[in-house]
């Protein structure tokens, strides 16, 4: 069983394994796991941007003109140098304002997988 502390604003400060740090505007800036770090950027609208994690792993999130996430990618070059090398991670697809479908494809050679998302009578996504 996890064992999880709350800093005052309700955010999670560990849960016996991972530790998170949060910035200022309360979004999350930092996780720690067995001494392997991600560190969180934002944009002016306070959307997740980026993840980077150890040994240069990084990873881009990119949102429609609604704000709504459609799309995580993994920068999957092994230079450090830039390339066009990226790994399409995850994409949401959205009927309007309700996501329908998740594509993830989580490893270059693994296949892709295809999530359907359903909403309730209010329009909620549910598992």
């Amino acid at each position: 069983m996890k064992t999880y502390t709350y800093d005052a604003a309700g955010n999670p400060l560990s849960d016996g394994a991972t530790t998170f740090t949060w910035n200022v505007a309360g979004k999350l800036s930092t996780t720690v796991n067995n001494g392997k770090t991600h560190a969180y950027r934002y944009n002016a609208l306070d959307q997740r941007v980026s993840k980077n994690g150890p040994l240069g792993s990084k990873f881009t999130f990119f949102y429609d003109e609604a704000g709504q996430l459609i799309g995580e990618y993994r920068d999957n070059s092994t230079t450090a140098t830039p390339t066009d090398d990226w790994l399409v991670r995850q994409e949401t697809i959205w009927l309007e304002d309700i996501p329908v479908a998740v594509i993830r494809k989580p490893t270059a050679t693994g296949p892709i997988q295809t999530y359907f998302i359903h909403a309730d009578h209010l329009n909620t996504p549910t598992e």
